[in-house]
């Protein structure tokens, strides 16, 4: 998962540190717009609007964070909602999203976060997903009759949609 994806998407899976580090990089954010805001307060409106850009980045980063931590508990991204709870949310969010274990192996959103060192399967999920779009980009009567590899298991080549694989 790179940088982009990993602040900026709301689909997939992260783990317990990722979500922490991904908090400390919202922190940091938060700070900067902060200083901004200060320096703005005296009527220089670049800085206020900057610092408003950075607020609403923070937010988005927060929201995809959590949104995926919940994906890595097989729960989909609106249970968001709950941490709107005054007190009772930010206390619901640290445990779930910063404390407890998310789902061992594959789940409806994706493949497990944690250790993912056995690439052959990804290499043959790449392979079959370059095939289907090769073959759709040729003219029907020339397309060959697409075989899907018997190592793979029918969840592997399911499409994306919403995050969440179907």
């Amino acid at each position: 998962m790179g940088i982009a994806n990993y602040l900026l998407s709301w689909d997939g899976r992260i783990g317990r540190l990722q979500w922490w580090l991904g908090g400390l990089a919202q922190a940091v954010i938060l700070i900067v717009a902060g200083v901004l805001f200060t320096a703005g307060v005296g009527g220089n409106f670049v800085f206020l609007a900057l610092s408003a850009l950075l607020l609403i980045l923070a937010l988005w980063f927060g929201i995809g964070l959590s949104v995926k931590r919940l994906h890595d508990h097989n729960k989909s991204g609106f249970w968001f909602f709950v941490y709107f709870i005054p007190i009772a949310g930010l206390i619901w969010q640290l445990i779930e999203c910063g404390l407890m274990r998310g789902t061992e192996g594959d789940n409806d959103y994706g493949p497990d976060s944690r250790f993912r060192f056995n690439v052959s399967e990804d290499i043959a999920a790449l392979v079959a997903q370059r095939d289907r779009e090769v073959a759709s980009r040729q003219p029907s009567a020339m397309r060959p009759a697409l075989a899907m590899p018997s190592r793979l298991a029918p969840a592997d080549a399911a499409r994306t949609v919403f995050g969440k694989r179907v």
